[in-house]
């Protein structure tokens, strides 16, 4: 087939006025876009000009709280470790449209360690210092600073009860010296004067007192507490 005798759409030239019509509708359009763009210029200079010296010093307090508030519970988390969760924050809108974080919260488990008190006893001390990690403790944190001494100081004496019943060998000579041997100067003097042992015989055997159950497990509980260091805390705290 000849291509030539195909036929052809006919293509047809925009006139003059067709030309100019376009040419017009495209600046209209671009007057139109850039009107809109200023005025949400505008309107935001408007809104940042609108705000009173009153509102412009309560964005400011907002956005030092933010900070404030933020640094403090990151700080519990931090030293919390692994018993702590992470912050989360409550949130004040201010002024100027903004959200900034009033407060906060970190949760921290506070529970002892079940069977195991020389296990609870290093975890109240870590959830004891995480409480305590704020440049400023609220009253809250240092509720729960509390709470963490209270239970490592139930768990050493139950450590100290345990170690009583079980009778173990290699802390029985050191307990047993320290409950009934007696003050002797080398003690009271800080190591000056070492005391003769004939002189510390004689009163450790005629002077020598059988400590009732509880004067005993309160003595080696307060022996234990210079050997256990507790260290780790749990708690709730808000800044």
């Amino acid at each position: 087939m000849n291509r030539d005798n195909v036929e052809r759409p006919l293509v047809k030239e925009p006139s003059k006025s067709d030309q100019s019509g376009n040419k017009a509708n495209t600046q209209a359009d671009k007057k139109a876009t850039d009107k809109a763009s200023k005025e949400v210029t505008d309107n935001a200079e408007k809104n940042q000009q609108k705000l009173s010296e009153e509102e412009i010093e309560k964005v400011d307090e907002l956005k030092s709280r933010d900070q404030e508030v933020r640094v403090h519970e990151q700080a519990h988390a931090a030293v919390g470790g692994r018993y702590a969760s992470s912050p989360s924050y409550d949130y004040e809108r201010g002024p100027d449209g903004k959200s900034y974080a009033v407060g906060g919260e970190v949760q921290i488990d506070v529970s002892p360690v079940n069977g195991d008190p020389e296990a609870t006893i290093q975890k109240m001390q870590v959830v004891r210092r995480a409480a305590m990690a704020p440049a400023q403790p609220s009253p809250a944190d240092r509720a729960i600073a509390s709470e963490a001494t209270n239970k490592a100081t139930q768990a050493r004496a139950e450590l100290a009860q345990m170690q009583i019943e079980s009778g173990e060998e290699g802390e029985k000579p050191n307990l047993d010296i320290s409950i009934n041997a007696p003050f002797n100067k080398s003690l009271e003097e800080d190591g000056e004067k070492k005391a003769d042992p004939s002189d510390s015989v004689a009163p450790a055997e005629q002077g020598k007192k059988t400590l009732s159950s509880p004067e005993r497990g309160e003595m080696i509980a307060s022996f234990y507490d210079k050997r256990v260091s507790p260290s780790v805390d749990s708690f709730s705290a808000s800044a």
